[in-house]
């Protein structure tokens, strides 16, 4: 019963392959099918003609019969022996150039989707290792769709073969067919115990590599270069790199080992089975008077017989191992899209946002310490806030269940009223202009870099760039707002500093112009003048705006309407303006007072500002 539904599994999956291949391209299929047929027949000829020429040529010999006739038949049957080959390359090169492209589409078209899948994936989602190692098991199956393709090509082909050399060699012996099918069975035990331990260490194999890439890019990447040196690390994680490539050594071996032996148990059974074919057809030969002839078309067909029989049982062996795999991309790409698939509604068309925490709690998936409990909050996009407190007690957890990276554990988050999870994904985050702690650094230009795409830049673009001082970075270079940034893919790419890659993530977050910016840590890598600088250009460039910042450091807390101070509980302890707030004398005086040698002059010159 087991082994009868894992055969129905494995036909399930080839089905799903089957119409993964259809959707991409529907003339695929058909052509690799056309082809097994045409195989086939030009394969038959290749069985009979060669005895043929022997029957005939023996008869010219022995039997001195050179007459036209005889001469005739023996041209035609060799000139149609010498012609099918060339015809079968002519098949196989006619086939290569019409299948290659489309295979190449059918595999770039597989990797689009998966890669798209991945990036629409719930950040919650993304960051499970639950789902890590379903993804990185997923991706070693792109390839599977036209292989999957192969297979059924590869089985038809031989079953067709299988059809046409059953009646050739049961008009000699019907035993022969009885014993080959008896052996390759057999093989087929051996090998398909053999792939159960196979996938397990593939599964081993990719978990290996990502430890040895991991700290492989550790010594390679020159990330750490500086303080690799100083702290004499190197040899650390040399031996860490050494450790991981022995552990994948040892898989290795014992895969290899695992292999060789089923190897050699099945050349054993074929051997046997070759001393027993042999000795029937030598019987035939000896007391049937099998002529020559006849004597070689038997034994192609017996042997071609048995590669057909062991191909067919091969290639879904193949594919009952592909199970395996495919299964793991089967749930990958059916893993639910939660936030795309919440809800549709509109966003409202209106300039007057307001955000409501009510009762919220949540702790991150597979913890059990709440980060919030019980939060209750109202954000007005006409006002702009700074929300304050120590690491690990809540600020940036907000802000992500402001943008949906989470589900909230308890309470509701509310847009004009109605739960943020209603609205259509998409359109709810395009309100939002974040800049996080752990910015993006791409591959690809400056401007790209600035706009994440492809198109001309708008005006925005070289006031905000001539605002962050990125327009002097450009003009260093020939190439201009077009220079690499990062050397990961170009060689001639820069690599900026700390300060250059956060003012480069804010003026995305600019560009983007949305309605609500978030600026988490926004100068942690910008010296106090520089910041001080910023906040006052930021604010001329957002004067309209809803901005949140999320900070530790208090140079923006005269630009903002409300203070919010958490405390290490995840819950609000202090809300109000700079002037009210520091006159309690609480957590946010302490605070502040802590930082006062490097804000107090610049607070004071601010005001003096804004009351001229």
């Amino acid at each position: 019963m087991k082994s009868i539904k894992a055969q129905i599994s494995t036909l399930h999956t080839t089905l799903y392959m089957l119409r993964v291949v259809y959707k991409y391209d529907k003339a695929f299929i058909f052509i690799k099918l056309f082809t097994s047929v045409i195989r086939t027949l030009l394969a038959y000829p290749m069985i009979i003609l060669p005895g043929k020429i022997i029957d005939v040529l023996t008869n010219i010999i022995v039997e001195k019969d050179f007459s036209e006739a005889g001469i005739r038949q023996l041209v035609i049957i060799v000139a149609i022996f010498v012609c099918i080959p060339l015809l079968n390359s002519l098949l196989n090169y006619a086939m290569s150039i019409i299948l290659q492209k489309r295979q190449t589409e059918i595999i770039k078209k597989t990797e689009y989707d998966f890669y798209k899948r991945i990036l629409m994936m719930d950040y919650e989602t993304f960051e499970s290792p639950e789902i890590t190692g379903i993804r990185d098991h997923a991706r070693t199956t792109l390839l599977m769709a036209t292989v999957t393709i192969d297979r059924i090509e590869q089985i038809l082909y031989s079953v067709l073969t299988i059809v046409m050399l059953t009646s050739i060699i049961v008009s000699l012996d019907l035993w022969t067919v009885l014993i080959i099918v008896a052996v390759t069975l057999m093989n087929s035990h051996f090998i398909s115990r053999y792939n159960k331990t196979h996938y397990k260490f593939k599964i081993d194999e990719i978990e290996a590599n990502r430890y040895i890439f991991g700290y492989s890019n550790v010594i390679t990447s020159g990330l750490n270069a500086e303080e690799m040196k100083i702290y004499n690390s190197t040899e650390f994680f040399l031996k860490k790199y050494e450790g991981a490539r022995d552990y994948m050594d040892s898989i290795r071996l014992k895969d290899s080992q695992k292999e060789h032996f089923v190897t050699v148990k099945n050349g054993f059974v074929n051997f046997i089975q070759n001393i027993v074919l042999y000795a029937i057809i030598l019987r035939k030969v000896i007391f049937e008077d099998l002529s020559i002839g006849n004597y070689s078309i038997y034994i192609s067909a017996v042997s071609r017989f048995s590669d057909a029989l062991r191909s067919v049982v091969n290639a879904w062996m193949a594919l009952s191992n592909d199970k395996l795999y495919i299964r793991d991309m089967i749930d990958f790409l059916n893993y639910p899209l939660k936030q795309y698939e919440s809800g549709s509604l509109p966003i409202p068309d209106t300039d007057d946002y307001v955000f409501e925490f009510k009762n919220v709690s949540f702790k991150y998936p597979g913890t059990d310490a709440y980060v919030l409990k019980n939060m209750n909050l109202t954000i007005n996009t006409k006002e702009k806030i700074c929300i304050l407190g120590e690491n690990g007690c809540g600020k940036t957890t907000l802000i992500k269940l402001l943008m949906r990276m989470y589900w909230v554990d308890e309470g509701e988050i509310l847009l004009n009223g109605v739960n943020i999870y209603d609205y259509n994904y998409d359109e709810y985050l395009s309100i939002f202009s974040p800049v996080f702690q752990s910015y993006g650094i791409y591959p690809v230009s400056l401007k790209e870099n600035i706009t994440l795409s492809d198109e001309e830049a708008n005006s925005s673009f070289y006031q905000i760039c001539s605002l962050l001082s990125l327009d002097k970075l450009a003009s260093k270079h020939e190439n201009g707002y077009n220079i690499q940034v990062s050397k990961f893919i170009y060689n001639d790419g820069i690599e900026l500093s700390g300060g250059e890659y956060q003012k480069m993530a804010l003026a995305r977050a600019l560009y983007r112009d949305g309605k609500v910016f978030i600026l988490d840590e926004p100068t942690a890598a910008i010296d106090p003048i520089s910041e001080y600088n910023f906040y006052r250009s930021f604010e001329s460039l957002t004067k309209d705006k809803n901005v949140i910042y999320i900070t530790h450091r208090l140079a923006a807390v005269n630009l903002v309407d409300k203070i919010i101070v958490f405390n290490n509980d995840g819950a609000v302890a202090e809300c109000g303006t700079h002037k009210e707030l520091y006159a309690k004398g609480g957590i946010y005086t302490e605070m502040f007072d802590k930082q006062a040698q490097f804000y107090r002059d610049a607070l004071k010159e601010q005001e003096n500002i804004t009351t001229e």
